[in-house]
């Protein structure tokens, strides 16, 4: 895994990582199990990562765009 940017899920404490290289988004408990890899050819352009505030929407950026995804 590839650390571009990081973010904790607020609500369960889960750590997000980008990791450009592979156009995804690893989710790891706070005990450090996987629990989630998202997929996106959009991922390799991402800049930074974030969870909405109740845990259901994983939000990036790109050069002049957001996008959120639900979880």
């Amino acid at each position: 895994v590839t650390t571009d940017a990081l973010t904790f899920d607020q609500k369960t404490g889960d750590l997000l990582v980008l990791d450009r290289a592979n156009k995804r988004i690893v989710r790891w408990s706070a005990t450090g199990t996987l629990l989630a890899q998202y997929f996106n050819e959009s991922f390799a352009n991402a800049g930074a990562i974030a969870t909405s505030s109740d845990g259901t929407e994983l939000i990036t950026t790109q050069p002049e765009a957001v996008s959120f995804w639900k979880i």
